[in-house]
């Protein structure tokens, strides 16, 4: 299942009055063009690249644990990780941090599921 996003970046990379500077517009008349150029300009190098620019938030899902119980983030690069549930028969479970580890080391960066955890 691909990833979902669920918080857009609050601010984009380059900022309105630089994008202006750069392309030396004054005035106001075309700042939302402007601005909707350097948001389709940063979502799609994200989705060439495969890197996130900007801090934001994602979902990623998967139909259980894979062999080696670790699942491979396919966003990057990961700053955190904000929860993991795992489906139960009585509906989403929230795993406790010890029975997971962010392995940031890996390339992707992966989330490993640890041996007593339950199996979704």
């Amino acid at each position: 299942m691909p990833p979902i996003l669920i918080a857009r970046p609050g601010v984009e990379p380059v900022s309105l009055a630089e994008a202006k500077a750069h392309l030396r517009l004054e005035g106001s008349d075309e700042d939302a063009l402007v601005a909707g150029l350097v948001s389709a300009a940063r979502a799609f190098v994200q989705g060439t690249t495969r890197l996130c620019l900007i801090a934001q938030t994602w979902r990623i899902a998967a139909p259980g644990w894979p062999p080696g119980r670790a699942i491979a983030l396919p966003v990057a690069p990961v700053l955190a990780v904000g929860a993991v549930r795992i489906g139960t028969a009585g509906g989403p479970v929230l795993l406790p941090e010890t029975a997971w580890s962010l392995d940031e080391g890996a390339d992707p960066a992966r989330i490993v599921a640890a041996d007593d955890a339950p199996d979704p």
